[in-house]
């Protein structure tokens, strides 16, 4: 496909249509700014070549034009010489030149006409590409928000169709208390267990001090005795 061509499909490009038939829109606009940036950097190759010819072209053309002037010149002073077959000879050279001098300035004129719709052309794309770029953004922000509320909508609406769902988020309510309710009767059960023993531990520490202070009445009753 032509630069032209490519140019020409990307600014009649219906943008929203597109998205409309994309499967994936993100996709589609980040590769239709590449496409662009693409279209455009053989835009400015293909103009840069176009006006060197162009510049080719009108040198081409002015210089017939000179030739055709310096041949008329050489016929002047050959009349003025007497010299009427060189006279002929130099303005049939001048007629050759002016033919070829039309030539070149209709090729020229061509060219200048190409030169003006790639140049159109070109800062048309330009132009929509800082569009682009400047929608890209906005326009995948938009996209995302979308998808995100869209799965929103989705998983409330199988909520609400599925009333299993709920049922199920009570069963694991009341199973979760159950395990609560068990696991503070283990805690209760082994501070009780804690509490009896240092209880046992303090009657057994005082039945020892009785136990002293009865072999200590005794043994006072012995030596008495």
């Amino acid at each position: 496909m032509g630069i032209f061509q490519r140019i020409a499909n990307l600014i009649r490009a219906n943008v929203n249509e597109l998205l409309d038939r994309a499967e994936d829109p993100e996709k589609l606009l980040k590769q239709m700014i590449l496409d662009m940036e693409e279209s455009v950097r053989e835009g400015k190759i293909a103009l840069a070549a176009a006006i060197a010819e162009e510049t080719k072209l009108k040198a081409r053309y002015e210089e017939q034009i000179q030739k055709a002037q310096e041949w008329l010149e050489k016929a002047e002073r050959a009349v003025e010489k007497g010299e009427e077959d060189l006279a002929r000879e130099s303005l049939r050279r001048r007629r050759t030149a002016e033919q070829m001098a039309e030539q070149a300035k209709a090729q020229w004129e061509e060219q200048r006409r190409v030169v003006a719709q790639l140049r159109e052309h070109l800062e048309t794309l330009e132009s929509r590409l800082a569009e682009a770029k400047a929608k890209k953004d906005l326009l995948i922000a938009r996209k995302r928000r979308a998808e995100a509320a869209k799965k929103v909508h989705e998983q409330l609406a199988g909520l609400t169709r599925s009333q299993s769902a709920f049922e199920t988020f009570e069963k694991m309510e009341e199973k979760i208390a159950h395990l609560e309710a068990q696991a503070e009767a283990a805690k209760r059960v082994q501070e009780d267990s804690l509490e009896e023993r240092l209880r046992r531990l303090g009657e057994d520490e005082e039945i020892e001090e009785d136990l002293a202070a009865l072999k200590a009445r005794l043994q006072e009753r012995h030596q008495e005795g």
